[in-house]
């Protein structure tokens, strides 16, 4: 229906808006209804963290018991809260940075670093490494002497599975031991990333290739 229809307007109700739609204005100032309301659905706990590593490729090559990491050393991490914030990543550097110059002026300086720290809230499991408990794996990685791995991040909105690799990543820090008494703690679990990309970018198919 046209909200602008002699007969809407004469309603003095002003435009009809139909369920489900925005009340946005085109160029002449007038609404319209043909832009759909943008609605996000995360499905929680739909998560996993794939971390590949030759560290634990190695590992499952010598010793037949760790069965769930694959033949390319991947596992897949276990050990976060549903309540939690599970992951958090934060830049290392800015990609610009402003230089004053006398007068007012100045010039500013951009990069395209995308380096990082990753950060995960942990809890410790029965599992250990074999089932991919996050504070064990991490721990024997660095104990081995850390050669970087990469991090693959999935989960579902809308029901699609939406996806960020981080590549280039290593051990920064893992606490050796957190207890409570009735309580579940977490460990803060730190990683370095010298890139990432998002499976919303188009340069998401190319990572892997370098």
């Amino acid at each position: 229906m046209d909200i602008n229809t002699p007969s809407a307007k004469a309603t003095g109700k002003g435009p009809i808006i139909l369920d489900g739609y925005d009340t946005a204005k085109d160029s002449k100032g007038k609404n319209y209804v043909d832009r759909k309301l943008k609605q996000t659905i995360q499905a929680v706990g739909n998560f996993s963290a794939k971390y590949t590593s030759p560290i634990l490729k190695t590992l499952q090559k010598n010793d037949s018991q760790y069965t769930n990491i694959d033949k390319n050393g991947a596992i897949y991490l276990v050990g976060f809260k549903l309540e939690s914030v599970i992951v958090s990543a934060s830049q290392q550097i800015d990609n610009s940075k402003v230089i004053p110059l006398v007068n007012g002026d100045s010039i500013t300086l951009t990069n395209i670093c995308k380096a990082g720290t990753l950060s995960f809230n942990a809890s410790r499991t029965a599992g250990g490494l074999n089932d991919g408990d996050c504070v064990s794996v991490f721990d024997y990685v660095r104990s081995q002497g850390d050669v970087g791995g990469t991090l693959e991040l999935s989960w579902l909105m809308n029901g699609a599975i939406h996806k960020m690799i981080f590549s280039g990543v290593c051990v920064k820090n893992v606490p050796p031991l957190t207890l409570a008494g009735n309580d579940v703690p977490d460990y803060n679990v730190q990683l370095t990333y010298s890139n990432y990309t998002d499976s919303d970018s188009p340069a998401y198919n190319t990572l892997l290739d370098k």
